[in-house]
């Protein structure tokens, strides 16, 4: 009966919803901190989908030990040649593409595993031009970059294409040239 006059008087209430909204405080921090576990879990989960992808690929990179390329390796021998006509190096456009390739590499900075996974997710596509964003996300994501960085790398590869072409038709005028030359 003693319980009864405090729950009439209020004391048992306020207890009761004091103890409820306590209880309703602690089950909402953990729900708050489960929250933030599953952001993180989702973070490491796509991070371990990364490291996994490269060390799918490090079979496809050359070994430390193997012998590496000189840095800076001797012109072809149509690059060295002079033009007939005039005593001036072969074509402009060779060195243009020298220069290039001097000032960027022949991957563009980028190594062989990481150059090849974009050749072959966006080789077609590139050259239409049309490129969807989930397409080049999905590219950035298993070489590891931005999709900005996809994005300056096929620029880059462009750039690489055109100068190759222009050095491969100067190559072509040029040496039906120089094999009709002959020395004294």
């Amino acid at each position: 009966m003693d319980q009864l006059q405090k729950a009439a008087n209020g004391g048992g209430v306020d207890m009761h919803v004091e103890g409820l909204f306590q209880r309703f405080e602690t089950r909402l921090a953990q729900l708050q901190s489960l929250q933030r576990a599953l952001v993180q879990e989702r973070l490491l989960t796509q991070e371990l989908d990364l490291l996994a992808n490269r060390m799918a690929m490090w079979h496809l990179r050359p070994a430390d030990d193997a012998t590496t390329a000189p840095t800076n390796p001797p012109k072809r021998g149509v690059a060295r040649r002079r033009a007939p006509s005039s005593g001036t190096r072969l074509a402009h456009e060779v060195e243009r593409y020298n220069r290039f390739i001097d000032k960027h590499g022949a991957l563009g900075r980028w190594d062989p595993a990481s150059h090849d996974l974009v050749i072959q997710m966006l080789g077609q596509i590139r050259r239409t031009g049309r490129i969807g964003s989930q397409k080049l996300a999905q590219c950035a994501s298993l070489v590891g970059r931005s999709p900005d960085e996809v994005y300056a790398h096929l620029a880059w590869m462009e750039n690489h294409d055109r100068l190759l072409e222009c050095k491969r038709q100067a190559k072509a005028a040029v040496e039906p040239e120089v094999e009709q030359v002959t020395l004294p």
